[in-house]
């Protein structure tokens, strides 16, 4: 049986590999003036299937994690969330494109996944672990959240970094954080 720690760097990595695919099929999102964000990979037949492999494993291996961690843990609760969050984002991509609804559905996910991620993060590093490996982590993933709350409000437009990043921060806040954890408790180590 593989320790929750395994299983969220595996997550992770799976969500890297599969956004890191998706660029070296179709690169023209990081260099075009009106670059849109990572869920644009989801809605081209080229990237679907590696974007969909990034998401949706991530989704399902942060999920096995969280039910390898104590029912008494509140990151057992934290990690199921977070796993929901990234199959929402993931099964409210395909359809974002058609219409308006689905395109405001979209967009809450997308917020509340960025949104939970920050909390999460804070929790983290200032209330679990508090070293200073997650404080950088965390303050990393905070200015990474500041450029992609500056291109929600237009004043710049890189949001396809801005979500990279901030999910690039937060993967290794993460698995830092759950590798020190389980280091110390045993709810974690079960």
């Amino acid at each position: 049986m593989r320790s929750p720690v395994r299983l969220l760097l595996i997550a992770q990595l799976c969500l890297f590999a599969g956004l890191l695919i998706c660029v070296l099929l179709m690169p023209h999102f990081l260099f075009e003036a009106n670059e849109g964000g990572v869920s644009n990979y989801g809605t081209y037949a080229k990237t679907v299937v590696p974007y969909t492999l990034g998401f949706g494993g991530c989704g399902i291996i942060t999920i096995q994690a969280a039910l390898r961690i104590s029912r008494k843990d509140t990151s057992r609760k934290l990690l199921l969330t977070l796993g929901l969050l990234y199959l929402f984002v993931l099964l409210s991509t395909y359809p974002y494109k058609l219409d308006g609804f689905y395109h405001d559905v979209h967009e809450l996910a997308g917020a509340a996944l960025v949104i939970y991620t920050v909390a999460f993060g804070m929790w983290l590093s200032l209330r679990k672990t508090r070293s200073t490996p997650t404080l950088l982590l965390f303050t990393a993933q905070c200015l990474s959240f500041l450029l992609a709350a500056l291109t929600y409000t237009r004043l710049i437009h890189i949001l396809f970094i801005a979500e990279f990043l901030v999910s690039t921060a937060f993967g290794t806040l993460l698995i830092c954080s759950f590798k020190q954890l389980a280091s110390t408790d045993e709810t974690i180590n079960k």
